[in-house]
């Protein structure tokens, strides 16, 4: 009967880890929305020229504020090689590029435009971390920018 016992008490306390698990964000669903400068310190952004970083290719989860300024889509600029938008951090003020990469990123804009207006609304957006290198006046830093393919991955607060 005691072996009976043990044996059950190791399989709630395994189900209770692992629901708790899940619920800390163990499935990457439930993992918190970082500001752009809590993000960049915690990865090590910028990084080292032409040393792809440990962020990069993985899914990250931001927060900020639409720059207004820096919207740029196919409607309004279509000799633009790119689509995308900016996002500041109200704290740091540290600034993170979100690249629509969609085959139509029409609807990301338009959920974008729709909500552009409301300053005092905070952007939430979930994507790919993709680096790439900056020649600055005789150096070189690694940057990253985050991509998005699917509005569903932007929502406003």
């Amino acid at each position: 009967m005691s072996h009976l016992f043990t044996v059950v008490r190791i399989i709630v306390l395994m189900t209770c880890l692992f629901c708790s698990s899940n619920l800390a964000g163990g499935q990457g669903e439930q993992e918190p929305y970082a500001g752009i400068g809590e993000f960049y310190r915690s990865n090590g952004v910028p990084g080292l020229c032409g040393q792809v970083m440990n962020v990069e290719g993985k899914m990250a989860r931001i927060r900020g504020i639409i720059d207004r300024d820096n919207i740029f889509d196919k409607k309004n600029y279509p000799n633009l090689p790119y689509e995308k938008f900016r996002v500041i951090d109200g704290k740091s003020g540290d600034s993170i590029e979100v690249w629509a990469v969609s085959e139509d990123n029409s609807a990301i804009f338009e959920k974008l435009f729709r909500n552009k207006g409301l300053a005092d609304k905070e952007i939430f957006v979930s994507g790919v971390v993709s680096g790439f290198d900056m020649p600055i006046m005789g150096t070189c830093r690694r940057g990253v920018r985050l991509e998005v393919k699917d509005p569903d991955n932007i929502f406003f607060k």
